[in-house]
């Protein structure tokens, strides 16, 4: 009797992706991008491949305003891997130190410096794989310096920006940049890796002007038990008693739903546009931490008065016949002390947060600047008598 072999099983073909990730969709994201950001170029001024290694090193927790700032000086006194690799460790804090995290970025700078000379002959390598054993040149950094320099598309930039947007579109649901870059990477073509990231980051940065704590109250009044951070006010935006009150009466309206976020600003032009200083960077230090102290007062005292080179409250104005020596927040949070957060930029944000008791948030760092940051937040909360257990 013949025996029939069975017919081998077809492969199944790969199913075509559908919903979030369907071709469409993704060819609708990215003509919007097109239209939108026609001619859109990195950000970080640079004129060589080495100058925007370097700028991209300094943008780790800075922005891209404040490292153009600073670059500029750093290229005249250092203009090639050769001269920066015979400078100072004390030359370079000095000229990069409104980066923050001068010290560990003045190390990894003249690391990379160093590195390019010994073993790659003074030039800026060319391959991932290559780029990624420079000091301070992680996937992201390596990805800028070929995508921008050299027009080489080996991965996906993906900053705070291109993670959060990556996220909120749909596009990637990693829960760290590593697995949202592999995930775009899939769905996007190869051809537009380069300018997909930089459109995205100018995307993110046009224009927002918020206030988060009301928006946080109507994200409230749409569930019933998530709690909403406002990640982050800009202090110098507001007037930090207005902010105070908008605050109190969000806490009272959802029962502690809303969680206060404070940050001395990001977008240049968004803070400017409200008459706060950002630019100035000595300025804006100043009028943040003088916001701080007064809504700490209007959160945890009954009546206050507080003079300032920035804040006047009340003012020595008479005013039917007297003059206000104190006054009351009111309505006042209910839940009280608040907790306030902020994100950890620099070192002399580290010593203020510690003196102030705030809470710490640190996003998208490698794994030695991280440990190193959170330390720093730990000595400074125990220096001003705030102790924090790492854990």
């Amino acid at each position: 009797m013949p025996v029939t072999k069975p017919s081998p099983k077809k492969k199944s073909a790969m199913k075509p992706l559908r919903g979030d990730l369907a071709p469409d969709r993704i060819a609708a994201i990215l003509k919007g991008l097109d239209e939108a950001y026609p001619a859109v170029e990195c950000a970080l001024v640079h004129s060589s491949p080495w100058e925007l290694l370097v700028a991209t090193i300094l943008s780790a927790q800075c922005t891209d305003v404040r490292v153009n700032m600073v670059t500029p000086e750093l290229f005249k006194r250092f203009p090639t891997p050769a001269a920066m690799a015979k400078a100072t460790q004390p030359q370079l804090e000095a000229l990069i130190r409104t980066t923050g995290f001068f010290r560990n970025k003045a190390k990894s700078i003249h690391g990379a410096a160093r590195k390019i000379i010994a073993d790659f002959s003074g030039q800026v390598p060319q391959t991932l794989a290559e780029l990624i054993t420079i000091p301070g040149a992680a996937r992201k950094t390596a990805n800028v310096v070929l995508g921008v320099s050299f027009k080489k598309a080996e991965g996906v930039v993906v900053d705070t920006h291109v993670f959060r947007i990556a996220r909120r579109l749909s596009l990637a649901k990693g829960d760290i940049p590593q697995k949202v870059e592999q995930e775009l990477m899939r769905v996007i073509p190869k051809d537009r890796w380069i300018d997909f990231s930089h459109q995205i980051i100018h995307h993110e940065g046009y224009e927002c002007l918020p206030n988060l704590i009301q928006l946080g109250l109507w994200l409230a009044t749409q569930t019933e038990r998530l709690k909403f951070g406002c990640g982050f006010n800009v202090l110098p935006m507001w007037h930090p008693l207005r902010l105070a009150e908008d605050y109190a009466m969000a806490d009272i309206v959802t029962g502690g739903r809303v969680i206060m976020g404070v940050g001395r600003g990001y977008h240049t032009r968004e803070v400017e546009t409200f008459g706060g200083p950002l630019l100035d960077a000595d300025k804006n230090r100043e009028m943040f931490e003088e916001g701080v102290q007064l809504m700490l007062k209007a959160f945890n005292e009954e009546s206050f008065s507080f003079h300032g080179k920035y804040f006047d409250v009340p003012p020595p104005v008479d005013y039917r016949g007297y003059r206000m020596k104190e006054i009351t927040l009111v309505p006042r949070p209910i839940h009280r002390p608040v907790p306030i957060y902020m994100p950890i930029a620099s070192g002399k944000t580290i010593d203020m947060m510690g003196k102030y008791d705030l809470k710490g948030m640190v996003v998208l760092n490698g794994e030695k600047i991280l440990d190193d940051v959170i330390r720093a937040y730990q000595e400074a909360c125990a220096k001003y008598g705030h102790q924090k257990q790492l854990g």
